[in-house]
């Protein structure tokens, strides 16, 4: 038996130039995004704060009734990507099950139904045209499914959209830090997996360089054997991956480029995680939570195949560049 069915998102935003209708070939399926009645009212509401949970668009899908849970997960997988990148909180609310023309179930989705403010916030592509965001979806939509687990990108999403809607300077940093945190962490059983290098450990390397200076320093590097710098060493350095060693694995793995600044970002780290603020009062604390985001941002974009593609650079005033 052949069904209809239907998925009514929250904070869908079509783009302004292009069709008023979305038209995706994912796997077997020919998936139709459009507007609901009223949809420009909608989102005037909607970005005045008037409403909280509205439906912008529905997504229409035709399948045999066995197919029914793939096509929930193809939608669900949308609605994250979808999330991400046009940065607002895009959910299906309601789904509605037709055969020939016939409502025969509707189905709220609880879980989905709570509060989902409106994200009035930059795309992290030019979104204002429907061949972009289509060119997003076909070149990412493979690589999201192949890593969604093994990277928890769900969840990952939805940090990055508390990112992106905290007010607080300070608390959105640090939410950029548990994020990479919760990354990294998700990524340890794919990186450990036999046929791929786990992660590096460089606390030790790092503390014997240092080690080896005050020594020369103080004139006495020859009157101390190596074996028996070797186990101080060994006795005061961290014997696990740090947060900086775990995402630059993760960035070399996708082939991401990090610069001095994405380097720079992990001191302020402590500052943040520890003391709540960055005492650092010379550097402006938004163009530290813009180089956060822009990073975020990149290492989201290579995991999801965008490599080569444009994006907008937050830090550098939403300018498109090549990632």
């Amino acid at each position: 038996m052949t069904i209809h069915l239907e998925f009514w998102l929250t904070n869908f935003v079509f783009p302004i130039f292009g069709d008023t209708i979305l038209n995706f070939e994912i796997d077997k399926y020919s998936i139709k995004i459009s507007r609901v009645k009223n949809y420009k009212k909608i989102i005037e509401q909607l970005e005045a704060g008037k409403h909280e949970c509205m439906p912008t668009a529905i997504i229409t899908v035709e399948c045999k009734i066995n197919q029914k849970s793939e096509v929930l997960e193809i939608v669900n997988d949308l609605s994250y990507l979808f999330s991400f990148v046009l940065a607002n909180n895009i959910k299906p609310i309601k789904t509605t099950i037709k055969e020939n023309d016939k409502i025969i179930h509707d189905e709220f989705n609880s879980r989905n139904i709570l509060p989902i403010k409106y994200i009035n916030r930059k795309a992290i592509i030019d979104s204002r045209d429907c061949e972009t965001l289509k060119i997003f979806i076909e070149k990412t939509f493979k690589n999201y499914q192949k890593f969604k687990k093994d990277f928890g990108l769900e969840i990952l999403i939805l940090y990055y959209l508390l990112i992106k809607s905290t007010p607080i300077i300070e608390l959105s940093c640090s939410l950029c830090f548990i994020l990479l945190e919760y990354l990294s962490d998700s990524a340890s059983d794919f990186f450990e997996n036999s046929e791929k290098s786990p992660y590096p450990i460089t606390a030790p390397i790092r503390n014997k360089k240092e080690i080896l200076k005050i020594l020369d320093k103080a004139n006495i590097s020859d009157c101390i054997p190596e074996n028996v710098i070797d186990k101080i060493v060994k006795k005061i350095s961290y014997q696990h991956p740090n947060l900086p060693d775990k995402i630059t694995h993760i960035t070399n793995y996708f082939s991401m480029e990090m610069n001095k600044c994405d380097h720079f970002l992990f001191h302020y780290r402590t500052h943040l995680l520890h003391f709540g603020l960055i005492k650092d009062k010379t550097i402006k604390h938004s163009d530290i939570q813009n180089a956060l985001i822009n990073f975020i941002d990149r290492i989201i974009l290579h995991i999801l195949g965008y490599k080569g593609s444009k994006y907008l650079n937050i830090k550098e005033k939403n300018k498109e560049e090549i990632l």
